[in-house]
């Protein structure tokens, strides 16, 4: 597995993108690399298991 360090670097030669999800705060993350600038934005809020999402992503702010 990839450490911080090494996604770093991949992203300084390619864009790169991360869509997760954490237990704790029930939020959809998008984390990137855009011609080598790290981004992070909060997606949407979802449910434990998926079923729903609301949408809070604000793409002016994105790259």
């Amino acid at each position: 597995m990839a450490n911080l360090e090494q996604l770093r670097e991949i992203g300084r030669q390619r864009d790169l993108f991360h869509v997760y999800n954490n237990m704790w705060d029930r939020k959809l993350h998008l984390d990137g690399m855009i011609d080598g600038r790290e981004y992070r934005q909060i997606v949407a809020e979802t449910d434990g298991h998926g079923r729903w999402f609301r949408w809070e992503m604000n793409i002016s702010n994105w790259g």
